[in-house]
């Protein structure tokens, strides 16, 4: 993939396939840049179910829109330079997608995302395509906001699956689509397993005696004769949340945390009466040789996996990390992350009043940024003048508030490194540091990396060292990242220390704005410091 400079590591699997498409377009046109027409083409090619039933829902043939995208492109310019430009509409259009998917609790931009924030630019291409053809831009972004809802109902468990979980989930709501079922059940599952694990389908059909082309003719019968659901928004029956807490209960059984495909597949025939289990005793089959089959299977693929990772971990196991540029993909293979996203009553539900002289000092930060542009400062004023005197006014019993602080951490299979911004712990100057709140400030280049990804290997590394100096699991450690005057709060707790892959959940704040709520920010800040002095 072209650079995309911090945002890369922002999309899920499904995100960076329509932005791979979408340069591919770009390149086939010599155009040299990667636009907003080239993303809704590459949606209407990688999302093709979804594209074509947003354009019905809004009243227009899906041919004609794809039809005037190729006309534009067509007629579109070329850029001239030694590598592909990405405009600013571009990385408007990545910007509120990463707001989206983040106002759901998300880390990372789905292509629902992407197709959601496409026509929310008024003045962009893509909207003024559905002007000619008759369609308010407007209305046609509610719409395509009710589609993708499917996604966003299973995007709370998203974490729990894999990839290949991921692919499977997917690809079912696009066969619910194509159909025009409009709700997600276990044959479209089903449907899905079949096609995405399809030698593993084979195998386990093979191994039950059924042909596997028998299994998926009568898939296609029951599907045609499937009703429909008559919504705004797709819906996922009960049986179907059955299986998903089923597949969930047999990962954790196995001392795993996300959900494969072949967990899918094993569950999926245990519930007797649901459609899969009617099909094979249709062909003559008890569902429960095809469990029993599913099981057998899924322990070689397992076993392939677990050599694999033990190969990537050798590799990791003498290399060290810097915090301060590490990636969302790259975390999540080093630790099992659990974000919980925005918990506003961990936060905002504190019970901490502020003294007359803590009041006089925060106004007095703040007078010394009224009138005054913060975004025409640079990082150390903005540390100076705004975040660090408030750290400093937190301090309670023996914490202290530090800047720049060296922090390094030893985990079984990798070693984190790197300096954080600011720090609130004890013995700070000495070999016996503890913390109790990591700071990380956003930097303002092009290049800067993920702020979350960098706050998670703080706090990583931070937990780590208290660990080894009271061996308390698990270990809580809060963070915060600034951007500007704005503040974003985390929460973690981190275990299994002596594992492979350590276990880390995360819980988040809204984002709170000094200049407003600096007092807010202030008792939020004392509330932590006053759970560590008091132990």
């Amino acid at each position: 993939m072209i650079e995309l400079g911090s945002m890369t590591d922002k999309f899920s699997g499904a995100g960076q396939n329509v932005a791979r498409r979408a340069i591919e377009v770009s390149r086939n046109c010599n155009h040299n840049y990667l636009g907003l027409l080239h993303i809704l083409a590459a949606l209407s090619e990688i999302e093709s179910a979804l594209f074509a039933e947003a354009m019905r829902a809004i009243g227009v043939d899906p041919h004609s829109v794809k039809s005037m995208v190729n006309q534009e492109l067509s007629q579109s310019p070329v850029h001239v330079g030694p590598k592909m430009a990405i405009p600013e509409l571009t990385r408007d259009l990545f910007n509120r997608a990463l707001r989206r998917a983040r106002s759901q609790g998300r880390q990372r931009i789905e292509s629902y995302d992407l197709f959601a924030s496409l026509f929310a630019d008024l003045n962009g291409t893509p909207a003024e395509i559905l002007r000619r053809l008759g369609v308010d831009p407007a209305l046609a972004a509610d719409a395509i906001s009710q589609l993708v809802r499917p996604g966003e109902q299973l995007s709370s468990m998203m974490d729990k699956f894999s990839e290949t979980g991921q692919k499977v989930m997917r690809r079912a709501i696009e066969v619910s689509r194509s159909h025009d079922h409009g709700f997600l059940s276990l044959s479209h599952v089903f449907t899905a397993l079949s096609e995405i694990e399809s030698a593993f389908f084979a195998e386990a059909m093979q191994a039950v005696g059924v042909d596997p082309r028998s299994v998926t003719n009568l898939l296609d019968q029951l599907l045609s004769e499937s009703p429909r659901h008559v919504g705004r928004k797709m819906a996922i029956p009960e049986e179907t949340r059955d299986l998903l807490n089923r597949a969930l209960r047999r990962t954790r059984s196995q001392g795993r945390r996300q959900i494969e495909s072949y967990d899918l597949f094993a569950t999926l025939f245990t519930d007797p009466n649901g459609a899969p289990a009617e099909l094979l005793l249709r062909l003559g089959v008890d569902p429960a040789q095809a469990v029993a089959a599913g099981d057998k299977i899924s322990q070689h693929v397992r076993r392939r996996e677990e050599q694999t990772r033990d190969r990537t971990f050798k590799i990791l196991k003498t290399q060290s990390f810097n915090f301060s540029r590490l990636t969302a993909g790259f975390l999540n293979s080093m630790v099992i992350l659990r974000e919980k996203g925005v918990t506003p009553a961990l936060w905002e539900t504190t019970d901490v009043s502020l003294t007359e002289h803590e009041r006089q000092r925060v106004e007095a930060i703040i007078s010394s940024l009224e009138h005054k542009s913060i975004f025409l400062m640079n990082e150390a004023t903005i540390w100076s003048r705004a975040i660090y005197p408030l750290l400093v006014l937190a301090e309670q019993d023996e914490l202290e508030a530090w800047a720049q602080l060296p922090l390094k951490a030893a985990y079984p299979r990798f070693v984190l490194e790197g300096i954080a911004d600011g720090a609130v712990g004890y013995n700070l100057s000495g070999p016996s540091k503890s913390f109790c709140l990591i700071v990380v400030e956003v930097k303002r280049e092009s290049e800067a990396q993920d702020p979350l990804s960098q706050l998670y290997g703080a706090m990583l590394a931070a937990a780590q060292l208290n660990w080894a100096q009271d061996n308390q699991v698990p270990q809580e450690i809060y963070g915060c990242y600034t951007v500007a005057d704005s503040w974003i709060f985390a929460h973690g707790l981190v275990a299994d220390f002596e594992d492979l892959r350590p276990t880390m959940t995360v819980a988040l704040s809204r984002a709170y704005s000094e200049k407003v709520e600096a007092e807010t920010i202030l008792r939020i800040l004392k509330s932590i410091t006053g759970k560590f002095a008091i132990r």
